[in-house]
């Protein structure tokens, strides 16, 4: 019979930067004691590194004590080989012999010989060890991997196939667990990732071929479009006669079904196209979570990924063009609550040139004489398509640099008005955000005065994480701005933002 590991705490970590609350790890452990699960990967242990990492990025020493205490099944950590050399086990493992059974290393299939080494050294200090061998869709591109499998024997206790980017099929399961078992007697394992949604038949398939370990997370929790759901196997291998206690396995999908709700993880078409392509599952992740991509925008990324191309399309650089003066125009809700001053504004300063950051107000002011430039990045071209119609399109819509991360949408009534910049000179931050494209189109026209509606900053005591990110985003941006020495902005409405000088709009009717 093959043993099965639950990682929620580690792979779903992803999601919740590896801080589960005391309540969820309790009642994690406390169901897990009486469900037929054999070892619990509870996390990480990693090296001192820059930035926020969870609880259960390190899995400290007090942690393991604690649930060593409360867990009844063998415990798991996994080290990250990359990121890990042998110099570093005295500090990462001595102090949690005892309190952790297995150590799992994950691996790139081109570190195979280092790895190798790094599991021996474990194997020394006591520990069951687990190799995770990443990118399984890919293994036969590895020159000599599959090869070398045969030195496993009499190091490690698991060699798990990682299906990395959710894209094998069962026909691959069969070759792929054939070759390998023919090359070694190490017990062999399969993780599988949900993007085409077959983690559940790719894993029944390697059940059948007589796999040794298998894997699964509480409702699929995982990176990126998760991992087959531990109640969906538990439930089939019940029909096939495990004994399976359904009222502790809902206690334990209700302790996660809020983080569920909050996160959302689970497989989309980004990632069904990452998938299918192999491609990384890290990327797509940052992009479906990102607020300002599109799905359209994601698809052309991949497809771009998919054919080797930079980027799906070219337009000639904007030419250099002198203005006096600028509005830059942004999508808070004094552009409406001031709408009819902004737009008395404008027609007493028929010279200034209009910049949108986005579409989402442009019919407000489409019937003004002004020169328009509206910044597409993202979804804004889509935005623009369903604001604008051709009649009364009459402006230049501007890109950022070539090539550009998610690829290029235009709406085609505008393809023959679309420029793009040549580079970006004033920051190195958020290269692929509007209010970017904006800023340095109005350094490249030479205006000699700059001023701005609609940045109204985020009132209240408690932003959404996409409001705190915007939000930063846009500070950055403003400082980086002004840090060049460029003109001073001046907010003719509201904002909460203090890199800009605020005045009435009022005062210039």
């Amino acid at each position: 019979m093959f043993k099965i590991l639950d990682c929620t705490l580690r792979d779903g970590g992803y999601y919740t930067n590896w801080d589960f609350s005391p309540e969820v790890i309790d009642a994690y452990i406390q169901t897990m004691n009486h469900l037929p699960v054999d070892y619990l990967e509870v996390g990480y242990r990693n090296n001192p590194s820059k930035g926020y990492i969870g609880k259960f990025g390190y899995s400290p020493v007090s942690v393991l004590k604690h649930l060593r205490e409360i867990c009844t099944k063998k415990i798991v950590v996994m080290l990250n080989e990359k990121s890990t050399q042998s110099a570093d086990l005295a500090y990462l493992l001595e102090p949690i012999k005892g309190l952790v059974d297995m150590v799992r290393i994950a691996i790139d299939p081109n570190n195979f010989d280092r790895a190798l080494i790094l599991a021996q050294r474990v194997k020394t200090m006591g520990f069951e060890v687990g190799f995770n061998a990443m990118y399984m869709s890919k293994w036969n591109g590895y020159k000599d991997f599959l090869s070398k499998l045969n030195r496993l024997d009499n190091v490690a206790d698991l060699f798990c196939m990682v299906d990395s980017f959710g894209g094998v099929t069962p026909k691959d399961i069969k070759e792929i667990f054939q070759i390998v078992k023919n090359q070694t007697s190490c017990p062999i394992g399969f993780h599988g990732h949900n993007n085409l949604q077959m983690a559940l038949i790719n894993t029944l398939t390697a059940i059948d071929c007589g796999i040794d370990y298998i894997d699964a997370t509480i409702l699929g929790m995982g990176r990126g479009a998760g991992n087959l759901n531990m109640e969906l196997l538990l439930t089939y291998l019940n029909k096939k006669g495990l004994d399976v206690d359904f009222n502790v396995l809902g206690d334990v999908i209700t302790a996660f079904q809020p983080l569920y709700e909050q996160h959302k993880w689970g497989t989309n078409l980004p990632y069904m196209i990452s998938g299918a392509n192999s491609i990384s599952q890290k990327e797509v992740m940052e992009w479906v979570t990102n607020r300002t991509y599109s799905f359209n925008s994601i698809v052309r990324a991949l497809d771009n990924k998919k054919n080797m191309v930079k980027d799906n399309a070219r337009y000639p650089l904007l030419q250099t063009l002198k203005v006096s003066k600028v509005l830059i125009i942004g999508g808070g809700n004094s552009c409406i609550e001031h709408s009819d001053a902004i737009k008395e504004y404008i027609l007493l300063n028929p010279e200034m040139t209009l910049i949108f950051v986005t579409a989402r107000y442009v019919a407000y002011y489409n019937d003004l004489p002004n020169q328009k430039f509206y910044c597409l990045v993202g979804s804004e071209a889509k935005r623009l398509k369903g604001n604008m119609s051709e009649r009364i399109f009459d402006g230049m819509c501007i890109l950022p640099p070539y090539p550009r991360l998610m690829g290029t949408e235009v709406p085609k009534f505008a393809e023959k008005s679309t420029y793009e910049l040549p580079e970006i000179t004033f920051t190195k931050s958020f290269p692929d955000s509007c209010t970017t494209v904006a800023l340095q189109t109005t350094l490249f026209l030479g205006a000699k005065e700059v001023y701005i509606v609609g940045y109204d900053g985020y009132r209240g005591g408690i932003l959404s994480e996409k409001e705190m990110d915007l939000s930063n985003e846009n500070k950055t941006l403003f400082e980086d701005f002004k840090k060049k020495g460029c003109t001073e902005i001046i907010s003719l409405t509201p904002s909460l933002y203090k890199n800009f000088n605020v005045k009435s709009i009022y005062q210039y009717l």
